[in-house]
């Protein structure tokens, strides 16, 4: 998978808000305690909700940083392209 590419493409995770998926991490894992030495199909079924989820947080938080990133690149390279005062332009 390439570095930019939508990780869990498809998946309906991309829709929640970053709230809602902290809140599904934290109510997963605490489905998966419960399920610890009961079920273990069930406790991994939760696991795989919260990896997943937190997997769709990074991805987003990356992309954001990325985006500032490219943002300050444009900003400077028009700050270089300005002429500096008293030269002739």
């Amino acid at each position: 998978m390439a570095r930019n590419s939508r990780p869990l493409a498809g998946h309906h995770f991309h829709t929640l808000t970053d709230a809602a998926l902290r809140y599904v991490m934290q109510d997963a894992s605490e489905a998966a305690r419960a399920m610890r030495s009961h079920n273990l199909f069930a406790e991994s079924k939760y696991l795989d909700q919260v990896n997943d989820a937190a997997t769709v947080l990074a991805y987003r938080q990356r992309k954001a940083r990325d985006a500032g990133a490219a943002r300050a690149a444009r900003r400077a390279a028009r700050m270089d392209a300005r002429p500096i005062c008293g030269e002739n332009a």
